[in-house]
C-alpha cells in the first residue's frame, strides 16, 4: 500500500454546490413519495446548540425532499448532524453535539435505535458488511464499532490519535485520519481489523480525508 501526502493550501471554505433546474420542487415535512427515486441523502448540520439538524433527499428528477426525519418522528434528529452512512436497511446518523449515533429505517425514516452514552463527539461512519465503524472524539480519539445485526456497540473501541475524522477500508485494515480536533495531531492510524493492533504514520498536515484508486491511497 502506497500512501501519498498531499499538501493543500486552501483559502476560504470548501463548498459543496448543487445545481437545480428551475422547475425543481422542494417538498417539506418528509414528503418523499418513493424512496427508490433517491439518488443522494443530505445531512444538514443545523445551528450549534439549536437542536435543528435535518435530513434531506435528492430524487432522480431533481426534486428535493426536506425534513425527512422530522416528518417521520415529529422531532428533529438533534444538534449538529455531522454525517451519515447508508446500508440496504438503515441510515446511520452521527449527531455530533447530541453525542449519539441514531439508526433510522432507510425507507420510512423512522427511528429504530439510538446509541448514546458517548462522552464525546461522533464524526464519521464507515460501513463494512455487518459492522459500522464510528470515528469519535474531539481530543483523544477512538474508533467505535456497531454490530448492524444487533444494533449495539461492540467492545470498548480502539484508541487512535486526537480528533479522528474520515476513514477508509483497505482490505482488512481501517485507515483513520487524525486532525487533532480541539487539540493537535497530524497522524494516520492504521488499524488491523483482525487483531485490533494500531500503527501510525506521522504526516506534515492535519489530515481529514482519504481517497484511493485501489493501489494508491491519497491523504488530504
Amino acid at each position: 500500500m502506497k500512501i501519498n501526502k498531499l499538501l493543500l493550501a486552501l483559502a476560504g471554505l470548501t463548498l459543496v454546490v448543487c445545481s437545480c433546474k428551475k422547475d425543481d420542487t422542494l417538498i417539506d415535512n418528509g414528503g418523499l413519495t418513493d424512496p427508490n427515486t433517491v439518488v443522494a441523502f443530505v445531512s444538514n448540520e443545523g445551528g450549534f446548540n439549536k437542536n435543528n439538524a435535518s435530513l434531506s433527499a435528492i430524487e432522480l428528477d431533481g426534486d428535493i425532499a426536506n425534513e425527512l426525519y422530522l416528518g417521520a418522528n415529529n422531532v428533529a434528529p438533534g444538534d449538529i448532524l455531522q454525517s451519515l452512512a447508508i446500508t440496504d436497511k438503515y441510515i446511520l446518523l452521527a449527531v455530533n453535539n447530541s453525542q449519539k449515533v441514531e439508526i433510522i429505517d432507510r425507507n420510512t425514516f423512522k427511528s429504530v435505535k439510538v446509541l448514546d452514552g458517548l462522552s464525546t463527539y461522533p464524526r464519521y461512519i464507515t460501513i463494512d458488511g455487518d459492522k459500522a465503524y464510528v470515528s469519535n472524539g474531539s481530543f483523544a480519539g477512538q474508533i467505535l464499532t456497531i454490530d448492524l445485526n444487533t444494533l449495539e456497540w461492540v467492545g470498548t473501541g480502539v484508541n487512535v490519535g486526537n480528533g479522528p475524522e474520515r476513514m477508509l477500508l483497505n482490505n482488512n485494515t481501517l485507515l483513520v485520519t487524525n486532525s487533532g480536533g480541539f487539540t493537535s495531531d497530524s497522524t494516520l492510524s492504521i488499524i488491523d481489523l483482525s487483531s485490533g493492533s494500531v500503527n501510525s504514520i506521522e504526516l506534515s498536515i492535519r489530515p481529514t480525508d482519504l481517497v484511493t484508486n485501489g493501489t494508491r491511497t491519497w491523504v488530504l
